[in-house]
């Protein structure tokens, strides 16, 4: 029942929550934490599996699902259990009339700025991510971003050295060239690369480039046996700060920074700026179909795995002619109709759609990794010509061996082959190089589907859980973790499971899944499941 209470809560600042204009104190900073998730989220609304990953991360599935319902009892017992702002059943927690009384900031103000820091990484994305999008929208009512219509065009500063050792410098170099490469990768952003040469920055932003959307600049400070790196990503034209991140060494051994921690540092920045970028250029849009308007938006469509997504990336794809000369538009289109495969029929001429624009994708790039990537899972997934998806993966994984995609692809092409060893090496590389990116659980799936053949059933079941939190809707993960749920006795969860899978894909099921073009990555995937079907009784 909605509440008959007047419920304010302010993001603005220090969370503030109100009703009947009693402000009510909420302790404890997982408290609020959960709070502002479900304030912040579109409908008020999130998954128990989305709150238990982002909120408590380094907690197994029973421990972080006991800890969850202590902070919904513990939270009702703060609002008062007259109240009914607190809404929850076996898939969702929500707030409860609360849809027009959320304050947001404007101006200078900070989103949930008393937010705790000790959580993990997960919240700290979150919040990361939301102070960004809050942030860019901001200014782009003000004016201060404005909408070119084409590519966001950002600027690469030179290093800012403050060292007494030029290995230091050359490191910090290298680092930014890893940031300029995974950049290019994208082909969603325009670069100007001015390490060579100082831009002329005046009051108005920069003047040698268009409408400047945002500079990156990194920072080296080595002073004795200690140094600091820092990048910072701040708007061309006011000067404010969109996002920085420092990582900091003590020259115990012979390198300050290992190689790791130079790449997953650059990755981190890449993620960000790719973040910040789909703020400004998408969700300040305003569009009601949240259809995407620029190929920003398409690859966050297409790495969303929804079906929803997948089409409107293909509407939006067929009606822009200016991209007809794009590799990557040719390879994402490819890449949506694979992403669609077992969710309707596949028809021959689908497939010969997606063999037509992957074909295209490679004559007009085939030096870039991550079309090389896209279209090497388009052949082995829903062409099955697996020899030719795996050589093209590999060259994918040459061309850009930073790149999470690439090894998370090439996992996938392994279990085409059957290999799973190298399927989870590959998949470990693709968690750990995209730990921090907006699109990690992508590169966490190949990880579950290889646990589940691997018959490593928890990790299964614990890494699908995590990738569903973010991904409702990716089958080829449910199918998988239907069979670990099975397979530890978990058989009510993995039939509920297959009633989430059938309400996209109806096939799935005993018959259905042995015909040849159902959408398994392999025949150990198909015998694996089948077995499911018959240890849980379920037919057709």
């Amino acid at each position: 029942m909605p509440n008959e209470h007047r419920i304010q809560i302010s993001l603005a600042g220090n969370i503030r929550l109100e009703i009947d204009g009693r402000e009510i104190g909420i302790r404890g900073g997982r408290h609020r934490a959960l709070l502002a998730i479900l304030a912040a989220a579109d409908r008020h609304k999130k998954t128990r599996e989305h709150l238990k990953a982002t909120l408590w991360p380094r907690s197994d599935e029973t421990q972080a699902a006991g800890s969850l319902r202590t902070a919904l009892t513990a939270l009702r017992r703060q609002v008062g259990q007259k109240h009914t702002l607190l809404g929850a059943d076996r898939t969702y927690v929500w707030l409860n009339g609360i849809a027009e009384a959320v304050i947001m900031p404007t101006g200078n103000e900070v989103f949930f700025e008393d937010a705790p820091t000790t959580i993990g990484t997960e919240f700290d994305d979150w919040l990361q991510t939301e102070r960004s999008g809050r942030f860019g929208q901001v200014l782009h009512a003000s004016g201060d971003l404005q909408s070119t219509g084409g590519k966001p065009c950002i600027g690469i500063l030179p290093v800012r050295h403050k060292v007494d050792d030029p290995h230091c410098a050359l490191l910090a170099s290298r680092i930014l060239d890893y940031v300029v490469e995974g950049l290019r990768s994208y082909e969603v952003v325009e670069l100007f690369d001015f390490r060579r040469s100082d831009p002329a920055i005046d009051e108005a932003g920069i003047a040698s480039i268009p409408d400047p959307r945002m500079l990156v600049e990194l920072e080296v400070i080595k002073v004795g046996a200690l140094a600091q790196l820092s990048v910072c990503v701040f708007s061309a034209r006011s000067r404010r700060l969109l996002w920085n991140r420092s990582i900091a060494a003590d020259q115990s051994g012979p390198f300050l920074f290992t190689p790791t921690e130079a790449v997953d540092f650059a990755n981190h920045a890449i993620d960000a700026i790719l973040v910040a970028c789909f703020r400004q250029e998408e969700v300040t849009h305003n569009r009601p179909s949240n259809a995407p308007s620029s190929m920003i938006g398409v690859l966050h469509k297409l790495f969303g795995m929804s079906s929803t997504g997948q089409h409107q990336i293909r509407n939006y794809l067929s009606t822009r002619t200016n991209l007809e000369g794009s590799a990557m538009s040719h390879a994402c289109y490819a890449l949506s109709i694979a992403n669609t495969l077992g969710e309707e029929t596949a028809l021959a001429a689908d497939l010969e759609q997606a063999r037509e624009h992957a074909v295209r994708a490679r004559e007009l790039d085939p030096q870039n990794a991550l079309v090389l990537a896209l279209i090497g899972h388009v052949y082995g997934f829903a062409l099955r010509e697996i020899e030719l998806g795996a050589e093209l993966e590999a060259l994918a994984r040459k061309a850009a061996p930073n790149l999470a995609i690439c090894w998370d692809f090439s996992a996938m092409s392994a279990v085409y082959r059957g290999d799973l060893r190298d399927a989870r090496n590959f998949g470990q590389i693709a968690s750990r190089l995209g730990q921090f990116s907006p699109y990690r659980s992508l590169f966490q799936s190949s990880m579950a589907i290889v646990s589940t053949l691997s018959g490593d059933h928890e990790t299964a079941v614990r890494i699908s859980q995590s990738v569903l939190s973010r991904m409702p809707d990716f089958l080829g993960v449910m199918r998988h973790c239907t069979a670990s749920l099975a397979s530890l006795g978990r058989h009510e969860d993995a039939l509920r499971m297959i009633q989430r899978i059938r309400e996209h894909d109806p096939k799935f099921a005993a018959d259905g899944i042995l015909d040849p073009a159902y959408p398994l990555p392999s025949s150990a995937s198909r015998e694996t499941i089948r077995n499911t079907f018959q240890t849980l009784g379920v037919g057709n």
